[in-house]
């Protein structure tokens, strides 16, 4: 039996990306500590006065102001780039529906009808003295079936993908559909949220 995983996982990636980003500003820190150091060291070790110590003072100063210029940028380019991750991540956490979709679509065969479904959180009732009880995710369809084993047998092969914790018939009603008799139903599907 195949597993259908409806929440995409991206969280190894983007931890990655985060670490090569803060590598690289360490890195650029660490290079504008040692360059500053190096240059307050060389200057304090030198005992005669040199000719052309005050061009390479001025040029390792003028680096320091570029890779401090390059720190700043890569900071803000970081900033945008945490924004977009963070955009990302959002969206890849909301469940791809269309798998579910697909997967009702495929258990329906050619006796059953869906006319419609819909998607909502319920909240349980509260029971004083008890814990609270999570929301659970509940899926209304609405459909027509041939017959009544078929509305049955639609609701087992739901209960078979494993996908909801209970599927329940809410209604079910004789009906004329396209000039012969049907039956309409009513399903409560609560999705299993531990998958």
């Amino acid at each position: 039996m195949q597993t259908i995983n409806l929440i995409p996982s991206t969280r190894r990636s983007a931890t990655r990306r985060r670490g090569l980003v803060r590598a690289w500003v360490t890195a650029g820190i660490a290079y504008v500590i040692v360059a500053a150091g190096a240059a307050g060291i060389w200057r304090a070790s030198c005992d005669q006065p040199d000719a052309g110590l005050d061009e390479r003072i001025a040029a390792v100063a003028t680096r320091i102001d570029q890779t401090s210029t390059a720190i700043a940028t890569t900071n803000a380019e970081l900033v945008e780039a945490r924004s977009r991750i963070a955009a990302i991540r959002y969206i890849l956490s909301q469940p791809d529906w269309s798998l579910l979709l697909a997967v009702l679509g495929k258990e329906t065969g050619d006796q059953v009808f869906l006319r419609g479904c819909s998607l909502k959180r319920e909240e349980p009732a509260p029971v004083p003295g008890a814990p609270r009880t999570p929301a659970r995710i509940v899926l209304h369809l609405i459909g027509t079936a041939k017959t009544s084993a078929a509305v049955s047998q639609f609701s087992l092969r739901l209960e078979e993908t494993h996908l909801f914790a209970k599927v329940a018939l809410v209604n079910s009603s004789k009906e004329s559909f396209q000039g012969s008799d049907a039956y309409g139903f009513q399903l409560d599907c609560s999705l299993d949220e531990r998958k």
